[in-house]
């Protein structure tokens, strides 16, 4: 029989289980094993977690620009729909891609128009997420940015 002095809960849960309710598991360390196995961390690698905090940084600093953008707008702000708006987030996400972080941090976002908005959002016509805009109009966005400069 296993030794379940770890004080570990699942080892009192498992020891405790297989005494009271009977035959759930014969062997109360293959019960700790399967217990453990439910509340462990899956594997990720590094690459992976790499990944992911490349997507968290790109849509809280496309998030952050949006904010300014609705500021720099105003009122007219309220013209765009969720829609347009998702579709900005979007191609503003994957002009992020392109440009050097210190240049993207350095556009004046809040001195956008709703032209600047408009000329953007026309680049954005069957683009949504797993569907990107060609390379030639991500170009075209990204010197809308920079000549807000």
């Amino acid at each position: 029989m296993a030794n379940f002095d770890d004080g570990h809960p699942i080892a009192y849960q498992c020891a405790t289980s297989a005494k009271n309710i009977g035959r759930e598991w014969d062997d109360p360390s293959t019960c700790y094993e399967k217990q453990r196995k439910v509340h462990e961390m899956p594997d990720v690698t590094q690459a992976e977690i790499g990944r992911r905090l490349y997507h968290v940084q790109r849509e809280k600093r496309v998030e952050n620009a949006i904010k300014k953008i609705q500021h720099g707008v105003g009122p007219a702000w309220k013209s765009y729909t969720q829609d347009d708006i998702r579709t900005l987030g979007h191609l503003l996400q994957c002009t992020w891609n392109t440009i050097d972080q210190k240049v993207w941090e350095s556009i004046p976002f809040a001195s956008m128009t709703k032209d600047d908005v408009d000329r953007i959002l026309l680049f954005g016509k069957d683009v949504r997420p797993g569907k990107n805009p060609e390379r030639a109009m991500i170009d075209e966005i990204q010197k809308i940015l920079l000549a807000l400069s």
